[in-house]
């Protein structure tokens, strides 16, 4: 790490983790409140989308499971799609076998990517529902 100097804060880096610092509890509380309001746009916005999108908001993390079964796509296939859409996610079967049909999103981000996150969700989503209904007209 130190050969390269990454484990090393930059100049501009210094002082606003001093500020962070001696700060420390209006700054959680602001980060916190951001982060939570960040976790109600998108879920408010997800479910716009479909009101098959179950999402929990916990207080825990910055960190929000999103359930992707109702979408009949398996983990991998959601993650694929997810990705031509150049959207990364994680797995939810990363924290164990009950997070099949899960993904997690960080949402430690600003507004204005949680709003193009959900623009990037509503074609994806779009794209399932041509999927689904191309799979039920070949079943038939």
């Amino acid at each position: 790490l130190y050969k390269d100097n990454v484990g090393e804060p930059s100049y501009f880096a210094i002082e606003p983790v001093i500020a962070a610092f001696d700060n420390e509890d209006i700054y959680f509380e602001e980060l916190n409140q951001y982060i939570y309001e960040n976790k109600v746009l998108l879920k408010e916005g997800l479910e716009k989308i479909s009101e098959k999108f179950k999402t929990y908001i916990s207080d825990a993390t910055y960190l929000m499971w999103i359930n992707i079964k109702q979408f009949n796509l398996s983990n991998d296939d959601f993650i694929s799609l997810c990705k031509k859409y150049k959207l990364y996610i994680s797995d939810g079967r990363n924290y164990g076998k009950f997070g099949d049909g899960f993904i997690r999103i960080n949402v430690a981000t600003n507004k204005d990517t949680i709003k193009k996150l959900i623009s990037i969700f509503n074609q994806i989503i779009n794209v399932c529902v041509k999927m689904q209904k191309s799979y039920s007209y070949h079943s038939h």
